[in-house]
């Protein structure tokens, strides 16, 4: 076995690798980075704020860069005048064969409060067709992109369009409505 001395050095290494990325120019581009080293760029979380103040946006997705060093935004959808239209046209930019992140932003009726509840989740797109290696970086990274947006009520993992569908985000809104 390698000496104490010779583990706690590596292990010192490994700790300071972790904590201090060397890539200050990435670093002052994006916000939080995940145990996987991909990186949330700012424009996510400009994005996001976007669509909690209310105005226009009603969902964006995200994906990993083709360089496989940040999150960044896909595609953006405004507000169309109903939740179901606007859950449609974000499930129309899910592809079938790769991973994604969303935020959807849902308004339904609660039939156990009585009234419109409104909800923000955060969706997690990985279908089981999509290629095994992407879809461990999309889990990994997962948290780093979830710290980035603040206010998020609901995380929802997707594998196929039926775990998609409108009826189970008010099914989440309904039941958890007060």
């Amino acid at each position: 076995p390698a000496p104490r001395s010779r583990l706690v050095f590596l292990w010192c290494r490994f700790f300071a690798q972790a904590c201090h990325p060397v890539n200050a120019k990435a670093q002052s581009n994006s916000f939080k980075m995940s145990m996987s080293g991909i990186q949330v760029d700012n424009e996510v979380v400009q994005c996001y704020q976007e669509l909690k103040s209310g105005k226009g946006m009603t969902w964006f997705s995200m994906r990993i860069s083709d360089d496989k060093s940040s999150i960044i935004v896909d595609n953006k959808g405004e507000r169309s005048g109903s939740s179901e239209t606007d859950h449609a046209a974000l499930g129309a930019v899910l592809p079938e064969n790769g991973c994604r992140y969303a935020v959807l932003d849902v308004q339904a009726h609660s039939k156990t409060a009585g009234r419109d509840v409104q909800k923000i989740f955060f969706v997690v797109w990985a279908p089981d067709t999509a290629p095994i290696k992407e879809k461990m970086m999309t889990a990994s990274t997962k948290d780093a992109v979830k710290k980035a947006l603040e206010g998020v009520n609901f995380e929802k993992q997707c594998t196929d369009r039926d775990e998609y569908s409108f009826e189970s985000f008010v099914e989440i809104c309904d039941t958890t409505a007060r």
